[in-house]
């Protein structure tokens, strides 16, 4: 009891406390003196609450605090004594007989002993298995918020064990991209020294056809100025004879210069979109085992846990 009595701040009992929405209470002057830019971030739950210095005045009072405070210390008690209230002579609120009588101080009825030990006792059962519920609701909290700390403790040492996988698998990609590279490069290098080495070779077929091409030229010309029409029709015999001969030295050079025999390499990257992992996929889930009471995850699934970042003061 006394360390929940407490105030987190200065660790005494509170001074006019102060019920924040996250229903954590603190003294009114810690609060004041922990506000920044009209903000106070609970020191149990982590929820930052808007706290303006102007509305502590009029901020909700805790009422458990004071309870357990008079509770301890008895105090609101002290007055109480075996003669009180004082007896009266009237006709009993429940039983309606006529004989001394006391008030209640539950239900301010005037009630005779008989009366009184009836309601006591029902007050108590009442009492008692409010406590009950209470003790059995607080220790499945209790059970469930360990449970999530085992949780996140097995899930911290999965994400190591995850950091080592991603790094792993990050330098294995590296390595891959790096072997890939080397075998692009070197077919680029293997397809630039082929096309270079054919260069000089073409070249030489092209000067050996430019030679062909001044050779019929001159053949050409030959006929065009030969007048004697003997000479020319020999002529015309040995050149269709040696025209054959001639096609297939031609056609030679044009089947080593063929356009299909030739391999052009094209180079297509694979673009990423923006937000596209190159690693692999990083998901969250909010299927997550916990081992609890239902009833338990039940209340903390309904319940409101102010974790909005923007809370007012009560």
């Amino acid at each position: 009891m006394d360390s929940l009595i407490q105030c987190h701040y200065c660790k005494q009992s509170p001074t006019n406390p102060l019920e924040l929405q996250c229903h954590h209470a603190y003294c009114e002057a810690c609060l004041a003196k922990h506000i920044q830019n009209d903000k106070v971030t609970c020191p149990i739950c982590g929820v930052e609450h808007m706290t303006p210095i102007s509305s502590l005045s009029s901020a909700k009072p805790d009422k458990l605090v004071p309870f357990l405070i008079g509770l301890r210390s008895r105090e609101p008690y002290s007055v109480i004594t075996d003669q009180s209230p004082p007896t009266i002579q009237a006709q009993c609120a429940q039983c309606k007989q006529a004989t001394e009588l006391r008030s209640c101080l539950h239900c301010d009825k005037a009630l005779c002993a008989d009366c009184r030990t009836k309601h006591h006792l029902s007050q108590k059962k009442e009492v008692d298995e409010s406590l009950r519920k209470s003790t059995t609701t607080v220790n499945d909290l209790i059970n469930l918020g360990q449970a999530l700390n085992i949780s996140r403790n097995t899930r911290i040492e999965t994400y190591k064990v995850m950091k080592t996988k991603v790094s792993t698998h990050s330098q294995d990609l590296i390595h891959s991209i790096q072997e890939e590279e080397q075998r692009y490069q070197k077919q680029i290098d293997e397809h630039i020294q082929s096309e270079t080495s054919k260069i000089p070779i073409t070249e030489q077929e092209v000067q050996h056809l430019q030679k062909h091409k001044a050779a019929i030229s001159q053949v050409t010309d030959t006929y065009e100025h030969e007048n004697n029409q003997m000479i020319l029709t020999k002529m015309h015999k040995d050149y269709m004879n040696m025209t054959p001969v001639w096609t297939a030295k031609i056609e030679s050079e044009a089947g080593r210069l063929n356009p299909k025999r030739e391999e052009e390499l094209k180079f297509e990257p694979h673009i990423f979109k923006k937000d596209e992992a190159l690693l692999g996929t990083l998901k969250g889930s909010k299927h997550v085992n916990i081992e609890a009471s239902s009833d338990a995850k039940k209340m903390a699934a309904h319940a409101d846990p102010t974790t909005s970042r923007a809370c007012t003061i009560l």
